[in-house]
């Protein structure tokens, strides 16, 4: 298990158990070993992203909040945004974030969000019927 400490409404801080393993579950991606960067990024972008999934900052920013170098972070990406013939999910052709706008370098959406976020709240014990995200 990985300890993940997540910001609630900028002040109130919860610690959760995120199974590593939940998102590397049978999806070959993330076995590769060139892809390790790319899961430690998803891993942060999902815990830094909004209620919709959107992480609207710099890879700069997301190195600075995160404290993984920004190499790391920016190689992660450019693999996050590539399509993934191998993929479970043929949706997005396997992409797993896309930029929010085309007319700057940053920010991105996590596609899937929803799967992801409903997984994060089954590890923390959070109803289904919950309004927490």
């Amino acid at each position: 298990h990985i300890t993940i400490l997540l910001e609630l409404n900028k002040t109130e801080k919860v610690i959760e158990q995120l199974p590593y393993e939940l998102l590397k579950k049978g999806d070959e991606y993330w076995k590769k070993k060139e892809y390790k960067k790319a899961l430690v990024t998803f891993q942060q972008m999902i815990i830094l992203a909004d209620r919709e999934g959107f992480v609207d900052m710099t890879a700069e920013a997301i190195s600075r909040r995160t404290i993984i170098p920004l190499e790391i972070i920016r190689k992660g990406i450019t693999e996050l945004e590539k399509p993934d013939p191998q993929s479970r999910d043929a949706t997005n052709d396997g992409r797993r974030i896309e930029r929010i706008s085309d007319t700057r370098e940053w920010g991105w959406k996590i596609l899937n969000y929803a799967k992801y976020r409903q997984i994060r709240n089954a590890v923390a014990g959070i109803p289904k019927s919950s309004s927490a995200a």
